[in-house]
């Protein structure tokens, strides 16, 4: 306010009113600009920090299912070298699971995460245990979603391993 009254005071002693209403116009659209230009940095900073929250959360989301599917990977792992040294199928039940890996000898990376007795992936939910036919295991996670969608949506499904040609005896 007291830079429009100080430019009204200098334009009419100028003696001209066009100085005075320009100048005044002038120091509006300044202000105007200055204004817009606060507003529209802060809507960037704003989409900016929504975009920033949003690629951490899925940069985050991508490192949990690469932590879950990579677990999986060694847990097939532990079933293709127990089953060669037992002579034996895996059990199709996640604790069995568990403990005929472990009973085994089967040691595990840090990835792979044993609670209660059962394998879970990085949200905390049980892994899912598939033996087709008797032959064909596999093992699945529920996602972040933490509903089994039958291997779909946000599912994580191992390939199966195939155990019909494994010998019957160790």
């Amino acid at each position: 306010m007291k830079r429009t009254i100080v430019a009204i005071v200098v334009g009419l002693m100028l003696g001209g009113v066009a100085v005075t209403g320009i100048h005044i116009v002038r120091v509006r659209k300044a202000e105007s600009d200055a204004v817009r230009r606060a507003k529209v940095h802060a809507e960037y900073l704003a989409q900016r920090e929504a975009y920033e929250k949003y690629a951490d959360e899925k940069i985050h989301g991508l490192f949990l299912k690469a932590k879950t599917t990579f677990a999986m990977m060694h847990i097939g792992a532990a079933v293709i070298d127990v089953g060669y040294d037992t002579g034996q199928r895996p059990p199709a039940d996640n604790a069995a699971l568990v403990t005929w890996l472990t009973g085994n000898g089967a040691v595990f990376h840090d990835a792979v995460i044993i609670q209660d007795g059962r394998f879970v992936d990085t949200w905390g939910n049980d892994l899912v245990v598939m033996v087709s036919e008797g032959e064909v295991f596999q093992l699945g996670s529920a996602g972040p979603n933490g509903q089994w969608e039958g291997g779909e949506g946000d599912d994580i499904v191992r390939h199966g391993i195939d155990t019909s040609d494994w010998p019957d005896e160790p």
